[in-house]
């Protein structure tokens, strides 16, 4: 059996053809009706679609299915970044982390990882500032947003915008002065300069 590429032209025509012409009406009927309702249902959705789809879109859905577009263009990029070199703001003797992971699709970008943190004091106001996979120039806190927390040792914290340093920072009230593990995940949306 032939198989057809995504994007290649299908002629639906010539495969109703052939189907008629194998007997499989007279032979099987019910197999017959199956592959005819595909074959008209391939057919009606490829004209839905490409009625709903413009050439003036500039979307190629041969790319998009094959993951090729740009997140500009309407595709999707999940990659890994290294948010080095993060920066510690306040009540943070050490940090740590593995390599984060990213989505970046249009003009937003997910974040997901976890650091290994070990702050200073207890009760005290605890901030890490780490680099964006994609630069952003915040103008307010809220436009990078997120929640990060520790199972081992209870503690919770907000991601927000580091305004002014183009980057993000987890900031807690510290529950611990022993090291941990804190798993996160944010958003933003990328604000051009």
């Amino acid at each position: 059996m032939r198989k057809f590429s995504v994007g290649e032209n299908v002629d639906f025509d010539r495969l109703k053809s052939i189907l008629v012409n194998s007997g499989e009406q007279h032979k099987n009927n019910a197999l017959f009706q199956t592959v005819d309702g595909l074959i008209n249902g391939a057919q009606l959705f490829r004209k839905s679609l490409l009625d709903f789809v413009k050439k003036t879109d500039k979307i190629s859905l041969t790319e998009q299915v094959e993951g090729k577009l740009s997140p500009k263009n309407g595709g999707n990029k999940a990659d890994q970044y290294d948010p080095s070199p993060m920066q510690l703001i306040s009540n943070l003797s050490g940090a740590g982390v593995d390599y984060l992971y990213y989505i970046h699709t249009g003009t937003f970008v997910t974040v997901f990882g976890r650091f290994q943190l070990l702050p200073t004091a207890v009760g005290v106001n605890t901030e890490l500032g780490f680099e964006l996979p994609i630069i952003s120039y915040f103008d307010f806190k809220y436009e990078c947003a997120g929640a990060a927390a520790s199972p081992e040792v209870n503690q919770s914290g907000a991601i927000l915008a580091d305004v002014g340093n183009n980057r993000a920072k987890l900031q807690f009230l510290s529950v611990t002065n022993i090291q941990f593990d804190m798993y996160f995940n944010f958003g933003y949306k990328i604000i051009e300069k």
